[in-house]
């Protein structure tokens, strides 16, 4: 009867050692995926603002440089420059968005200053004084 107990808890303690070890694993696992998939990530967004950012700097100096606006006078290359550079800082990528059609209230209309800045790191605008 003893024997039979100490046989008992023996394997009781190896499945247990065992769910431990293969819950350990699948930790390990999981974060080392997650390792991989926030590195992965992290250069893609890396990567994708150095070609943001080599594209700005090379439209803005190719069109004060080499003059582009005179061989081609029906884009202004600066405006297109600018585009891009809200994607070179977050704060900037936020205020973006609300220029994105679906953040106005009407597609066609242009975004008024708290449309377009709901949040800015600009400060706030001036207010109107209010006449009665």
């Amino acid at each position: 009867m003893v024997f039979l107990a100490v046989v008992f808890l023996a394997v009781a303690f190896l499945a247990v050692v065992f769910l431990a070890v293969v819950f350990l694993a699948v930790v390990f696992l999981a974060v080392v995926f997650l390792a991989v998939v926030f590195l992965a990530v992290a250069f893609l967004a890396v990567a994708f603002l150095a070609v943001a950012f080599l594209a700005v700097t090379f439209l803005v100096v190719a069109d004060f440089v080499l003059g582009l606006r005179a061989l081609f006078p029906a884009v202004d290359f600066f405006a297109v420059a600018m585009f891009f550079t809200p994607f070179l800082t977050p704060c900037g990528f936020f205020e973006f968005k609300a220029f994105l059609p679906g953040s106005l209230s009407h597609p066609l209309r242009l975004p008024s200053y708290h449309q377009a800045y709901p949040f800015s790191i600009y400060g706030n605008p001036p207010q109107r004084a209010v006449s009665h």
